[in-house]
């Protein structure tokens, strides 16, 4: 089993719903922002070793779609390769997704995973 790390850590910033800074920014675009961050923060980091992008997110729906991480992973990563996992568990979305994501990553066939976790 390989060893796991988490190399970086982010958080979007929080507003108020109907009228905060955010009002017109989809969620799937906050996350996608916060997957650009993260990738200009790593130097010569190659996209094409991720091999997923798991999203934690309650109730996906409307402008979020049916599978917000693969919207995520089109939007933020720039790249049609990368697949996307949207797990959808009404409480601990977030923390179900780590669950998931660190014995996936540990894998030996398994090169590099993007764990994202967006509670929206």
């Amino acid at each position: 089993m390989k060893t796991t790390y988490i190399v970086r850590a982010y958080r979007t910033a929080v507003g108020k719903a109907p009228r905060g800074l955010f009002r017109f920014k989809r969620p799937d675009e906050l996350a996608a922002e916060t997957i650009e961050h993260m990738m200009s923060t790593l130097d010569d980091f190659d996209v094409n070793v991720i091999d997923d992008v798991l999203i934690g997110n309650a109730m996906p729906e409307a402008e979020q779609g049916l599978n917000m991480a693969r919207l995520i992973s089109l939007m933020g990563l720039k790249t049609i390769e990368v697949p996307g996992v949207t797990v959808n568990r009404y409480c601990a979305s977030g923390i179900e997704t780590i669950a998931m994501g660190m014995p996936k990553s540990s894998r030996e066939w398994q090169s590099v995973s993007s764990l994202v976790v967006l509670k929206a």
